[in-house]
């Protein structure tokens, strides 16, 4: 069980409890958040939707799960995530704009051995999200969207490594006061994969096939290789393809879709290397990824030809002593290749850095992020600063069961933006009260 009190009168409370007994196990978990909020826009938002006003958050989760051991190695697996809750936004002065929503997952499912070395699953889910916005100067409007799954999947042992293939189908159905002219799709895949290493090498093959209602059939695969030349280096390159099909936003939602966009179809090669010993690793990888129709995020997306986003990364994570470190360093180049321009909301440079110190019941932390200069557009006409900012914590045990930690988050009040005229948190202090029995 938790409780949190934090700025700008943020709460949030939870308890969970799990067990299991003759072959039954089970968890559940229920958790309640208030955030009083800030104002979600300032005057650069588009569209005219700023207010002043805040914006806070309400809302409730459950989330539970039980499985049920069966005969003869096969076990019963069901679960369920809800939440409900209301969410104010700014949608022009003097609008108290709110959404009501509620989302849930169900699923339930048989797994097992239907023989030596290999195993079985067969799963059914479905995905239910309910929204109805509220805006003083409108009429109300109402989106429900269902997603139901069915998969059959097969992990096969073989002298080459693990086989895993099966079948899956999604339905995806939108319903509304807003008529969208595409209401419901389906894709019907088929994906088979192996896994395999023998001695200094690994390897992985994947195969997948997608046939989609809306957009037809498409095949997408990925070839990796790994070898490690010494007991501490390693090297590994993969190539693979993708493709993502536009959602029914995208798409069709007024003032914000468009209904000619196109699937992504997308191809990215990786080389890495990386070294560990004593409690050290460091990794260095070179990406480069072409997408032919990318999808940029934003309203009236239109499919960018040609993009291409290359470059590197480099992580380090290790110990000297009760000092723990990470690190990250990522220079890449996001552009479309007829224009030359960067591609919108990607920032060339991105790094972290972070550490964590125990000494006797206290645990001190922070973290260190940097985000490059970025634009909200296509044309990039509109940049987005470059922005640092860090966050540190200090957890205390008070007793065998009881937790204290505090949160000093984004300490030095950065003002920065991810998406042009919106704003993001501030200086912001957060206590929590943590029990867990053991």
């Amino acid at each position: 069980a938790f409780v949190t009190l934090g700025s700008e009168s943020f709460s949030q409370a939870g308890a969970g409890l799990a067990g299991g007994h003759a072959g039954v196990n089970y968890s559940l978990d229920v958790s309640s958040l208030n955030d009083r909020g800030f104002s979600a826009t300032n005057p650069t938002v588009p569209f005219g939707n700023f207010n002043a006003d805040r914006d806070p958050l309400r809302q409730r989760s459950l989330n539970g799960s039980i499985d049920v051991a069966l005969a003869r190695d096969w076990k019963l697996d069901l679960g369920l995530l809800y939440s409900e809750g209301t969410s104010h936004y700014d949608d022009g002065p003097g609008r108290d704009t709110r959404d009501d929503f509620r989302s849930q997952v169900a699923r339930a499912g048989i797994n097992g051995k239907v023989r030596e070395g290999w195993k079985a699953q067969l799963q059914v889910a479905q995905s239910l999200d309910d929204s109805r916005s509220i805006v003083a100067s409108f009429l109300p409007s109402r989106f429900r969207t269902t997603q139901d799954q069915f998969l059959w999947q097969n992990d096969i042992d073989t002298p080459l490594g693990v086989v895993l293939a099966g079948l899956e189908r999604l339905e995806q159905k939108v319903d509304g006061t807003t008529a969208y002219a595409v209401r419901q799709r389906s894709i019907n895949s088929a994906f088979v994969g192996l896994n395999g290493e023998a001695g200094p090498h690994s390897w992985q093959l994947n195969l997948r096939n997608d046939r989609n209602s809306q957009f037809g059939n498409s095949s997408t695969g990925f070839a990796g290789y790994g070898h490690r030349l010494t007991p501490t280096l390693r090297v590994h390159v993969s190539h693979g393809t993708s493709f993502v099909a536009p959602s029914f936003n995208q798409l069709y939602f007024p003032g914000f879709g468009t209904p000619t966009l196109q699937p992504e179809e997308g191809r990215n090669t990786d080389v890495g290397l990386s070294w560990s010993q004593a409690g050290h690793t460091l990794k260095l990888v070179a990406f480069d990824n072409k997408i032919r129709g990318f999808i940029p995020s934003g309203p009236l997306p239109a499919n960018v030809p040609r993009a291409r986003i290359e470059g590197w990364t480099l992580g380090y994570e290790g110990g000297i002593g009760k000092l723990l470190l990470r690190a990250s360093w990522e220079a890449m180049d996001p552009r479309n290749e007829l224009t030359g321009r960067q591609l919108a909301r990607r920032s060339k440079v991105q790094g972290m850095l972070g550490a964590d110190y125990a000494v006797g019941a206290w645990k001190f932390g922070g973290t260190l992020l940097h985000v490059g200069k970025r634009f909200d557009d296509s044309a990039n006409a509109f940049a987005l600063k470059a922005y640092t900012t860090l966050d540190l914590h200090a957890d205390h045990e008070l007793a065998k069961d009881w937790t204290v930690q505090a949160q000093l988050r984004n300490v030095t009040d950065e003002a920065y933006e991810t998406v042009r005229g919106y704003n993001q948190p501030g200086r912001g202090v957060f206590v929590t009260l943590r029990w867990a029995p053991r």
